[in-house]
């Protein structure tokens, strides 16, 4: 975007395997004039429902670079769009020296796995090549058919060769009294027999 740009709208689209997908919300980003400085303001609503809580990280992208500025957190339950608005110095919004203009766009990571991205900067639709510190690796079918293939232990496998006993099977068997061993003791004279 030029500096002089002072408004613009940017979708948010849900990505899956880095593969921009449906739009799940909206970015307006404005600059606002105050008496110390100019400020951004950053307006996001994102389309969700969360099943459980969740907290999403947002970054700002500049040539394959993510620099996270805020976070958004969602209730259980959660729907429909979340409104989050952040103001940040327009000329230096990060504290890095470059202004907010030279950003090319917003990235959403979730903590349960999900990414959402409003990138205004049409050179830079391609998220594959930012550098996150979560990467997330991109499966070829055959890994992903192996992923879904359950990893089975010795344990477990020893422990699927045990036969499983019925409810009924198992009291018969702690019913069972163990046959104990009959020893013969001689029988002992009786003290008449030995006097004589």
């Amino acid at each position: 975007m030029s500096m002089q740009q002072r408004r613009w709208v940017s979708y948010i689209f849900r990505y899956r395997d880095y593969e921009r997908c449906e739009i799940a919300g909206f970015i307006k980003v404005q600059r606002i004039n105050t008496r110390h400085t100019d400020v951004t303001r950053i307006r996001m609503g994102l389309k969700m429902y969360k099943e459980y809580p969740c907290v999403c990280t947002a970054y700002l992208l500049l040539q394959g670079q993510a620099k996270p500025f805020t976070t958004i957190s969602f209730m259980a339950n959660e729907r429909d769009a979340i409104l989050s608005s952040v103001e940040l110095p327009w000329n230096n919004p990060l504290g890095d020296g470059i202004p907010f203009p030279e950003y090319e766009g917003i990235l959403f990571f979730c903590d349960d796995g999900e990414m959402l991205a409003g990138i205004w900067d049409a050179e830079h639709q391609d998220i594959r090549h930012v550098h996150l510190p979560f990467r997330l690796p991109i499966m070829t079918e055959e890994q992903e058919v192996q992923e879904n293939i359950p990893i089975v232990t010795a344990q477990q496998e020893v422990q699927e060769n045990i036969p499983i006993m019925t409810e009924e099977q198992e009291v018969q068997e702690n019913m069972q009294i163990p046959e104990i061993p009959t020893i013969e003791i001689p029988e002992e004279q009786s003290d008449m027999e030995q006097d004589e």
